[in-house]
């Protein structure tokens, strides 16, 4: 008899890993570093949103706090954008000329700097007998209550978020592009009036 001969290998403990292992492994890195870049691409655009705010309210409490100081071109609705239709856009703010009061220039160079600062934005600068708020704790703006009397004045600046941003606010579209605008606006009473 021919005794069978034994080929089986002795049992060899396994070391490193294996190409479907390695296979895995890559995949969930790659899948962690795309939720990274989703994380990071997020938090740019909330950045940016943020800033806008910022540099609106900046430009807002400016121009309240150039009204107190000069009560005068206030007084005479120098500051107001009822003249030039309202709610306009900041580039719009037409040069009022040489022999303007300060208080128009002053205004025509707040709106030049706020359009560079926050492109396609618009202003409204009203005069108000009452400061009615609305439910939100900001003044309300609409046309029906302005006018050319009281003491009450609001500035209400308007300026886009960029692509992709979601606001509660209205959207517009301007050349193709989607863009959501948010408004900022303050309210100031100016007791010399």
């Amino acid at each position: 008899m021919n005794p069978r001969k034994n080929h089986s290998r002795p049992f060899v403990r396994q070391s490193g890993f294996t190409l479907l292992e390695a296979l895995v492994t890559i995949v969930v890195f790659a899948l962690g570093l795309l939720a990274l870049v989703g994380l990071q691409s997020r938090s740019l655009k909330v950045n940016q949103s943020s800033m806008a705010r910022s540099v609106a309210s900046q430009y807002v409490y400016a121009m309240l706090d150039e009204m107190r100081s000069n009560w005068v071109g206030a007084r005479n609705n120098d500051y107001i954008t009822n003249d030039v239709g309202g709610l306009v856009s900041a580039s719009g703010v037409p040069n009022p000329g040489e022999d303007a009061s300060p208080a128009k220039k002053m205004r025509y160079i707040w709106a030049r700097q706020l359009s560079a600062a926050l492109p396609s934005s618009k202003v409204w600068i009203c005069r108000r007998t009452n400061a009615k708020i609305d439910d939100n704790g900001s003044a309300a703006v609409t046309g029906s209550g302005c006018g050319n009397s009281g003491n009450y004045f609001v500035v209400r600046v308007d300026f886009p978020l960029g692509v992709g941003v979601t606001t509660e606010s209205e959207s517009a579209s301007a050349a193709g592009t989607r863009y959501s605008l948010q408004s900022f606006q303050a309210v100031a009473f100016i007791p010399q009036l």
